[in-house]
């Protein structure tokens, strides 16, 4: 016999526009700078700083999943986790497991120096960042140095979250991509009656981070 399942909803509408605009700002990034659109290259670097601002704000304000303080675990929890992901420790648990809150904070983190080192750098030839003017000559160019090899390494994290992604989907049987799009997820009753309300926060909240994280990013970019 089945189990019975019933929906739950896991991400509020600002945690998923973000997921989905960070990622084509991303590529837009990458994109433009192989295509020397470096125009193009500086707008997507302001939206995503604008973003990083807004995650971090929503990661303190937001609605339950989104924050930090709900998914960030100690060591021992994530040990925990991996010994035993289904014990009753965690039932009940929404949002981000601690092995995939890692994972997270890994591309928050990485993502951030990405952006921290293009506003600073200088190749002294085609690139240079908006904040580059008040640093040093030689700070500048180890940023540059760093843009490139960060690169690099936001795309080996991309392509380990893709496998998370494939791992979770077709060896668990459990699609991670879908709630992302529609903010619900279809568990077992007994886990949806145990799972915490999202506890969605008003409109005008989310309005006032993203209003302050444009300013932000703005005044830094125009510094």
């Amino acid at each position: 016999m089945d189990k019975q399942t019933s929906k739950i909803k896991v991400w509020d509408i600002y945690i998923r526009t973000f997921h989905w605009l960070l990622l084509i700002c991303i590529l837009v990034s990458f994109i433009s700078f192989r295509l020397d659109e470096m125009d193009i290259h500086f707008i997507s670097g302001h939206c995503v700083l604008a973003l990083l601002i807004f995650r971090v704000i929503w990661g303190v304000i937001g609605s339950r999943t989104a924050l930090f303080h709900t998914f960030i675990k100690g060591p021992g929890a994530v040990l925990n986790y991996v010994k035993n992901p289904s014990s009753e420790r965690f039932k009940g648990m929404i949002g981000h497991s601690p092995i995939a809150a890692l994972s997270v904070i890994a591309m928050l983190g990485i993502i951030s120096l990405q952006v921290a080192t293009g506003l600073i750098s200088d190749d002294e030839i085609l690139l240079q960042g908006p904040l580059a003017k008040y640093v040093s000559g030689e700070m500048s160019y180890q940023a540059t140095t760093y843009h490139g090899i960060n690169a690099k390494l936001i795309v080996g994290l991309i392509v380990l979250h893709l496998a998370a992604i494939a791992f979770y989907r077709f060896i668990k049987k459990d699609d991670i991509v879908k709630p992302m799009v529609t903010g619900q997820k279809e568990v077992a009753e007994d886990y949806a009656e145990k799972a915490p309300s999202l506890d969605e926060k008003k409109p005008i909240l989310a309005a006032m981070a993203i209003l302050v994280a444009v300013a932000i990013a703005y005044f830094v970019f125009n510094a």
